[in-house]
């Protein structure tokens, strides 16, 4: 069974709260920090701290971080108010914590599932814009090349009219210097 941590202090303003748990000589890399918007456990055997909050703090603005004995939570409110108390009224009811525990690791894991199916968006979409780049890459070195070849033919046209023509004025002088022959 393991021991529960409650030498704990914690201080609050409108917009944050602000936990302190006490390491007890553990290395940080040995603490295991779980969290939600509603629930915050630290565990290293065989001690234990565990809090469900008075109110929700947003996840996503709210940090731990281990070092010097000390677990620092500092977690951002979701609503601007003095709570007065860090833990729910319900926290002491041990049926009613477990549920609560269950339900913050439900939404920790559906919160985890949304995460890696946005992540996967993102990436198909990355794969989607670099081979839609990729494609518009290969559709200018075509049309580099279809241009390159059209001025290659309009040149050689070109050439040729010039040669006909000189054949053609070659043609009529020779025609006009058999005629001036008596």
């Amino acid at each position: 069974m393991p021991l529960l941590i409650n030498d704990f202090t914690w201080k609050e303003t409108a917009q944050h709260v602000y936990i302190d748990v006490p390491l007890k000589g553990v290395k940080p890399n040995q603490v295991d920090v779980f969290s939600t918007d509603i629930y915050l456990k630290i565990s290293y055997p065989p001690y234990l701290f565990e809090a469900r909050l008075f109110d929700a703090v947003c996840e996503s603005r709210s940090s731990v971080t281990l070092g010097g004995g000390v677990a620092k939570f500092v977690l951002e409110k979701t609503e601007a108010k003095l709570w007065e108390r860090l833990l729910h009224p319900k926290s002491s009811i041990k049926e009613w914590m477990r549920e609560e525990r269950q339900a913050a690791l439900d939404h920790a894991h559906r919160k985890g599932e949304t995460d890696r199916y946005e992540m996967a968006l993102k990436r198909r979409e990355a794969e989607r814009f670099a081979l839609q780049e990729q494609m518009r890459q290969e559709e200018d070195a075509r049309e580099a090349i279809r241009a390159a070849k059209q001025d290659v033919r309009d040149r050689t046209a070109d050439e040729i009219d010039a040669w006909k023509a000189k054949e053609e004025a070659a043609g009529e002088i020779l025609e006009a210097m058999d005629h001036s022959k008596p």
